[in-house]
């Protein structure tokens, strides 16, 4: 939370989508240059006193725009991929295999709101928030993405773990 509202100050985001585009300016540095005088010319150049004027030195720079629209899907999809790339490249994750190409192709915004719902309810949360919280069209398609874990975390399984029935 901490990180999110570190986000929403330097973006200065009050209200509206959270997660939007950043455009990025990049601007080359460079020395700058003198004056030019009369000698420092060829003999056949045109004396244009703009040209011949100094050019002062500037540092490299980056500038940030935060735009008011949120992200598209197809934005938020090459962020995971760049990020799973990253991972994989630092030997925190195995892209599934031979083929890696395959296993980025197969991520998804969808497969991060499926495993948000089964991290969900593998912490015991129920379903009718899981589903209010993640927008699914119902409390039947949240339990149908976390079903194989619904029924170990649900209330009577935690009251019930370590008996004997």
């Amino acid at each position: 939370m901490r990180r999110v509202a570190t986000w929403r100050d330097a973006a200065s985001i009050r209200s509206g989508p959270l997660f939007r585009r950043v455009g990025v300016v990049r601007k080359k540095g460079h020395p700058g240059r003198r004056a030019q005088s009369i000698t420092d010319l060829s003999y056949n150049a045109q004396i244009d006193r703009e040209r011949m004027a100094a050019i002062p030195a500037r540092q490299a720079s980056v500038t940030y725009a935060v735009g008011d629209a949120a992200l598209t899907v197809a934005a938020v999809r090459a962020i995971i991929r760049k990020r799973a790339l990253a991972s994989a490249d630092l030997g925190l994750v195995d892209l599934m295999g031979d083929d890696p190409k395959r296993a980025l192709d197969a991520l998804s915004t969808h497969s991060l709101r499926v495993g948000l719902t089964q991290d969900l309810f593998a912490n015991g949360e129920d379903a009718g928030p899981i589903a209010q919280a993640l927008r699914w069209s119902s409390v039947g398609t949240a339990l149908r993405y976390g079903r194989r874990l619904a029924p170990a975390s649900n209330a009577a399984a935690r009251m019930l773990a370590g008996r004997r029935v």
